[in-house]
């Protein structure tokens, strides 16, 4: 990922390709937190902006991580679900 980044410094054209690429990965996540807000849900900010959270987050975290997968999945998943659920 910071090999993609550092690319993207020097590639205007492949900086808005990577932004086109994530905005489109979102979109389950938006249609998601959508859906739950539907239901009642009270999500921190709207479904695009609260999908670009939990993306910001993840990726964070993966970076930042050390220790076992399981672990790691489970506390994410909690914190992300606490966070948008309370």
């Amino acid at each position: 990922m910071a090999a993609l980044r550092d690319a993207a410094l020097v590639d205007p054209a492949f900086a808005q390709r990577m932004h086109d690429f994530g905005i489109e990965q979102m979109k389950p996540w938006a249609e998601l937190l959508t859906a739950l807000a539907a239901d009642g849900a009270h999500l921190p900010a709207s479904p695009d902006v609260s999908a670009q959270l939990i993306a910001a987050v993840a990726t964070a975290f993966v970076g930042l991580r050390d220790g076992g997968d399981d672990e790691g999945i489970a506390a994410l998943t909690r914190f992300v679900e606490r966070g948008l659920l309370g």
